[in-house]
């Protein structure tokens, strides 16, 4: 054996929390995580997202695997996955406190963060009135891409994020019923075409279903000062390039 066999023997495995898939990886190398910071300055989150894409497709090893095919949960729990094989369970960070102004050094070990598991036996079914109704799924990445790809990423970044939302509730959707019967051959245009449509009572219950029937990793935390008694209110882990 040459030595660059000796280089390329680490190999991880985890277990989706949707889909039950289990998935291998290899850690991320120095060549992918040099490609990973050209994003470094990018502010459009569309690009970042494809940045993690490419990042998460050269490191899985998986025959047959395609990101395209996680659901955003599931993606989102494995690119924590292979910061800890690639960096360790600890994430270390600095923050001035705002009570007393002092540096402080802090770590957030990732197994401390809460697990939520995946609800078996979803009902995927929200009223929209009397005689209509809409029928819910969670989404995957490849869901996530193709309503991304109808955003006009030349607009604001106020108006981007916006779309990003608008876009992302679109693609829960699977189904409409009405008094001609249950309508589940729905393109992406109709279901961002619902979602013009909604009212503030349905969109909220939408939210709710999302919110409700979530699964992954919790990321929140709270930060406290070992110079005083200052603890910030729970905030949830930013993932950009800077999280490797």
């Amino acid at each position: 054996m040459g030595f660059k066999d000796f280089l390329n023997v680490y190999e991880f495995e985890s277990k989706l929390l949707g889909s039950g898939q289990v998935v291998k990886y290899k850690p991320i190398t120095t060549t992918e995580l040099k490609k990973l910071l050209v994003y470094e300055n990018e502010t459009n989150p569309i690009n970042i997202e494809k940045a993690f894409d490419e990042l998460i497709t050269s490191c899985v090893i998986s025959e047959g695997f395609n990101v395209n095919d996680l659901l955003l949960q599931d993606r989102h729990f494995l690119i924590i996955e292979l910061r800890k094989a690639s960096k360790g369970d600890i994430y270390e960070f600095t923050f001035k406190c705002p009570k007393c102004k002092s540096d402080n050094m802090t770590g957030i070990n990732f197994n401390d963060f809460k697990v939520v598991k995946k609800l078996e036996n979803i009902d995927n079914k929200i009223e929209i009135n009397k005689d209509t109704a809409l029928y819910l799924d969670h989404a995957t990445r490849g869901n996530q891409i193709e309503a991304y790809d109808k955003i006009d990423t030349k607009q604001g970044m106020t108006q981007i994020k916006t779309d990003m939302a608008l876009h992302s509730i679109a693609t829960y959707i699977t189904g409409i019923e009405t008094p001609d019967g249950i309508e589940k051959d729905l393109t992406l245009d109709d279901k961002l075409f619902i979602v013009s449509k909604l009212s503030f009572k349905t969109f909220d219950k939408i939210k709710k279903w999302t919110a409700d029937n979530d699964f992954g990793i919790d990321m929140t935390y709270n930060i406290k000062c070992v110079h005083c008694d200052f603890v910030s209110e729970k905030q949830e882990m930013d993932i950009s390039s800077n999280f490797f």
